[in-house]
């Protein structure tokens, strides 16, 4: 009997030590990491240290973005969603009834904990209201924002259990439930920023109802701040031309001067944090995102993102041993643009239709919009010397949105204001390249540097409706025999129909290339085109299928080319540098990036061109030499001090049409037009006397505006007279 029992016993301790065994080899090897980070987890308390991003700054060292310290106002996440009147409920519950508290079941301890809920409730309903009274946000505004944290909180939970029953999964080698793994995160036991930026007096006051009001922080953060937003310019109103003239200044007030060229911040998205996680293999990336982090949106902000952004630092605390680490923040790297803010302001101020100018004029002759309709479009003006982008703007901006406000749908804005005009938008570039499609012609031979070409008003001789120059089409007249400074000046189209044939359409296109027409610009901006040109490089070109057609109306800037107002005037840039191309900058951490190269072009051909280009402006017949208003004639360009060159152009342009989503939320056209009419132009080079070349190139598009001339003539004029009050002339 005693060897039985004695063997039963050896039975059970060996199985039981099989068990511990078992239940050992499943800790230490199968679970083992996943438990051994656990335990690290619930050993190390790590304290996020936060950084400062990068300032930006324009050329003369203005700030255009900042970091500033501010007051944010966040709300314990269980607050946000109503269980902590729940939790608090049955807290009290329990401390009242703790006696029996054991012996009651769970349909009854529910019952009781509803009897102390409303007045925990009622603290959430007065937290609420002072939210709205005091935050100075409305009731919908704010229950988008608490909806919005619980949606971004309750993904990142799903997310983090699933990763983990998987990794668990696999550790085990068996399916393993959510349930297994359904931890809080730590997302749930945080507070979330409800109101951002808040004034101090908001602050003061919250900080004295904490105490009142449940879950409420009061807690140090930063605001991105854009000092130039919003700027009033006085605006010299006695050089305008004179239907609109009187001898005195204007105050134009714009908002976000830099807007589309700086963008702004967002909250970040899923695919910011799955770019460049925080937690990353295990190890941590301090310059990784995390939910409720800001990001660049747009412009700037977003193309030197990596840069800008800087990374956190860290204090790790073991609770062990009392072991502290810390690693500093590293604050965002500068940034300095090559823009003049207070250049850029009024250019924008110029380009506000309030001010008259981006508006339907009589003396526009535009006879398909009505007068007073406004005109939007973009202007770029751009160092000579150095490609620097002084100034860019574009018409409209998007409608102001403030801090934590919903971003607005404008797929069917038919102004299209998310658009940079500037560096987004293409156009043909119509008569502006007539100067440079001269000097391919005398590169390639085509043409002699001196070369006279008959202008008969049409370029076939069998075929006076197909090919006409623009004053036989308009006027039944013809220009006769015209050189290269001639055709130039009256914009002749007979003589660079002539010009593009002669090329070649392949030629042609590998050239407007070299002078940066049809490649990106290299801003190193979201949203620049390349603009359209037939590819002569691709597996299958499209350059296969060119025809003469097509190099007869490239020659005048028609036909398969569209460019941006940028590559406009980098284009010309290149021709007051005497045929030297450099590429723009807009960055100046860039400048090494900057592409030059020797066009190739002959001094006496660059020097012809440019006179033509300056006959445009002092011949009586240069359409940018005047305006005729009630008979009377008055320049276009009214800066007699400076030497000025120019080009004007008038692109054929699309009609508009209103465009709306049916019901499967397709955009689809409409009947309804809303603007027709050709795209306006007008190309500057301004020289100072006594200098050998231009110091600034200034391009103007102004959409559906009609003559270059008339339009976009005015505008250009405006802005010499701002290159003049900025001392830039």
């Amino acid at each position: 009997m005693f060897h039985r029992r004695l063997l039963l016993l050896l039975v059970v301790m060996v199985c039981a030590s099989g068990v511990l065994a078992s239940q050992l080899f499943r800790l230490t090897v199968l679970e083992g990491e996943s438990l051994r980070a656990e335990a690290e987890r619930v050993l190390v308390s790590r304290k996020l240290i936060p950084t400062v991003r990068g300032t930006i700054y324009d050329r003369k060292g203005r700030v255009l973005a900042i970091d500033e310290p501010c007051y944010d106002i966040a709300i314990d996440y269980d607050v946000i969603t109503g269980e902590w009147a729940y939790a608090a409920a049955r807290n009290l519950a329990y401390h009242d009834n703790k006696s029996s508290w054991g012996e009651m079941s769970w349909e009854q301890r529910e019952a009781l904990i509803e009897t102390y809920i409303p007045p925990f409730q009622a603290k959430l309903d007065a937290l609420w209201d002072t939210m709205v009274s005091i935050g100075d946000i409305d009731a919908e505004e704010l229950g988008r924002r608490r909806r919005t944290i619980v949606q971004r909180v309750q993904t990142i939970r799903s997310d983090v259990w699933e990763r983990a029953a998987e990794r668990r999964s696999q550790e085990l080698g068996e399916p393993v439930e959510l349930s297994r793994v359904a931890q809080p995160i730590a997302e749930e036991r945080e507070s979330h920023t409800i109101l951002s930026a808040v004034p101090d007096r908001v602050a003061y006051a919250f900080r004295t109802l904490s105490s009142e009001l449940p879950g409420v922080h009061v807690i140090q953060a930063k605001t991105r701040r854009y000092p130039v937003d919003d700027v009033t310019v006085t605006l010299d109103r006695s050089t305008l031309p004179s239907p609109i003239a009187v001898q005195s200044t204007q105050d134009v007030t714009v908002d976000r001067v830099c807007g589309h060229m700086l963008g702004s911040m967002r909250e970040v998205w899923a695919e910011d944090v799955e770019r460049r996680p925080f937690r990353h293999n295990g190890g941590v990336d301090l310059g990784g995102y995390l939910p409720g982090d800001h990001t660049g949106l747009a412009g700037i902000e977003q193309a030197e993102e990596d840069i800008l952004r800087g990374t956190r630092g860290q204090q790790v605390t073991r609770r062990d041993t009392g072991d502290v680490q810390r690693v500093d923040a590293q604050r965002g790297h500068d940034v300095h643009l090559t823009i003049d803010v207070n250049l850029q302001a009024r250019v924008r101020a110029i380009m506000d239709p309030d001010f008259g100018l981006m508006q339907v004029q009589g003396w526009h002759s535009n006879h398909r919009m009505a007068p007073g309709t406004p005109l939007y479009g973009a202007a770029v003006v751009m160092e000579v010397a150095t490609g620097e982008i002084v100034a860019m703007v574009s018409t409209p901006m998007p409608p102001k949105r403030e801090p934590g406000e919903p971003y607005p749908d404008l797929s069917t804005h038919p102004d299209k204001p998310l658009i940079n005009r500037a560096i987004s938008a293409v156009y043909p570039p119509g008569s502006t390249v007539k100067p440079i499609v001269y000097c391919i012609a005398a590169k390639t031979h085509a043409i002699s540097i001196n070369e006279q070409i008959d202008c008969r008003g049409h370029l076939l001789p069998n075929r006076d409706n197909l090919y006409r120059c623009w004053i036989y089409k308009s006027y039944g007249e013809v220009h006769g025999p015209l050189d290269p400074v001639g055709a130039i000046a009256r914009s002749c189209n007979i003589y660079f129909f002539t010009c593009g044939k002669r090329i070649g359409a392949e030629a042609l296109v590998a050239n407007y290339r070299l002078w940066g027409l049809g490649d990106p610009p290299g801003l190193g901006l979201r949203g620049e085109v390349d603009g359209l040109l037939p590819s002569l490089t691709s597996p299958n070109p499209e350059g296969r299928g060119l025809t003469v057609p097509n190099s007869i109306l490239m020659g005048i800037g028609q036909g398969p080319i569209a460019v941006s107002p940028l590559q406009v005037a980098t284009a010309h840039v290149a021709l007051a540098r005497g045929g030297h191309f450099i590429s723009p900058l807009l960055i100046r951490e860039r400048a090494a990036t900057q592409v030059q190269r020797d066009l190739g072009i002959s001094r006496p051909v660059i020097d012809l061109a440019l006179e033509g280009m300056r006959d445009v402006v002092e011949a009586r017949y240069g359409s940018a030499n005047h305006l005729t208003i009630g008979g009377q004639h008055e320049p276009i360009l009214n800066t007699p001090d400076l030497i000025l060159r120019a080009k004007t152009g008038t692109a054929q342009a699309p009609t508009q049409y209103e465009m709306v989503r049916d019901g499967h939320d397709n955009l689809v056209r409409t009947d309804h037009v809303l603007r027709d009419g050709d795209h306006s132009w007008f190309v500057c080079h301004v020289q100072r006397k006594g200098e050998e070349s231009a110091a600034y190139v200034i391009v103007v598009v102004v959409e559906y505006g009609g003559s270059g001339g008339r339009v976009s003539g005015p505008v250009a004029n405006q802005i010499i007279h701002a290159l003049k009050a900025e001392g830039y002339l």
